[in-house]
């Protein structure tokens, strides 16, 4: 079992071993911003590494805030089943980690050392053909699975004397060297990425508030643009009003014109009939007068007539008197 450690760093590793990291120092594996912690058990296998990380996931968080890690199995694998069926178990103990925890980011294979120790299936130099054979088939299941295979380079000269567990003074200084290499590669290539990602955010934010600031200027363009065509088209409404209204003017003072014209006719008739009255008044008074003269004519003439016919009257009487006179 494995323990986190309480310094905040900005990653965590974890190495998950048989014993071939037992040696393993985990100061000698971390750097200033990963901490690294070793967790191995002799003789484990891929099926108890798999039912030892089933449990964590159950009843642990261990491995919740861990970023990266190495894998250092299969030695017994190939031992007691072979390199095919050991690369079968690699791969399904692959895909069942990266289900239990899709948060890790990065997974690295620690490749099989040397071996002249043998086994119960394999003698000293069957077993080291077994290894050689797993680790080219580990190249393969890598590409596919996209997983780092770490290579110690081990020689014989590396090896504990046991021929299976690589040596205290210089093999494990090499597994040490390379793992803390890979792990320092991934902290840099993680770092980079979030900064590069928190960049994007940076640049995707500035974009959003120019974005928004774009759209809101532009939306305020637009509600001008908006306000001014319908301030156009309340201008137009307007001169169209306006045009209606002064055809409406028009057709009133044409209206108007017609009524004065109407009037003025009117008014002509009027005058017309007044004048005519007034001329019919004055033929009729001047009739009257006329009349009134030719009475008065008349008048006069007959009084004079009567008063001559007086005269005559007198002076025919005085006649018959002057000449009864005579005649007496």
């Amino acid at each position: 079992p494995f323990s986190t450690t309480t310094k905040a760093y900005k990653f965590n590793g974890l190495i998950l071993s048989d014993s071939m990291c037992r040696y393993v120092r985990e100061e000698q594996v971390s750097s200033n911003e990963i901490k690294v912690n070793v967790s191995f058990e002799s003789g484990c296998d891929c099926s108890r590494m798999l039912d030892y990380l089933n449990d964590l996931s159950i009843n642990e968080n261990h491995l919740l805030n861990v970023d990266f890690i190495v894998f250092s199995l299969c030695t017994n694998d190939v031992a007691n089943y072979g390199p095919d069926i050991a690369i079968q178990r690699c791969r399904h103990l692959i895909e069942r980690v990266r289900q239990l925890f899709p948060n890790i980011k990065s997974l690295g294979w620690l490749a099989l050392s040397p071996r002249t120790k043998p086994s119960k299936l394999f003698n000293s130099l069957e077993i080291n053909n077994s290894n050689i054979k797993f680790n080219q088939l580990l190249q393969n299941v890598a590409k596919a699975m996209n997983f780092e295979i770490i290579n110690a380079n081990l020689q014989q000269q590396h090896m504990h004397n046991d021929g299976l567990h690589p040596s205290i003074q210089s093999g494990r200084i090499l597994i040490e060297r390379r793992i803390h290499n890979w792990f320092l590669k991934q902290k840099n290539a993680f770092s980079n990425l979030e900064k590069n990602h928190t960049l994007k955010l940076y640049q995707s934010n500035n974009n959003i508030i120019q974005h928004q600031q774009t759209y809101t200027t532009n939306n305020r363009s637009t509600t001008a643009i908006h306000y001014k065509r319908n301030n156009n088209v309340n201008n137009v409404n307007a001169h169209h009003y306006v045009n209606v209204h002064n055809t409406n003017n028009n057709n009133n003072n044409n209206n108007d014109n017609d009524h004065n014209k109407n009037n003025v006719n009117s008014v002509h008739i009027k005058n017309k009939n007044y004048n005519d009255k007034y001329n019919n008044n004055n033929n009729k008074r001047n009739y009257n007068m006329n009349e009134q003269n030719n009475r008065s004519r008349f008048q006069k003439t007959t009084n004079y007539e009567m008063h001559m016919n007086i005269n005559e009257y007198d002076m025919q009487h005085q006649l018959e008197k002057k000449l009864n006179y005579y005649q007496l």
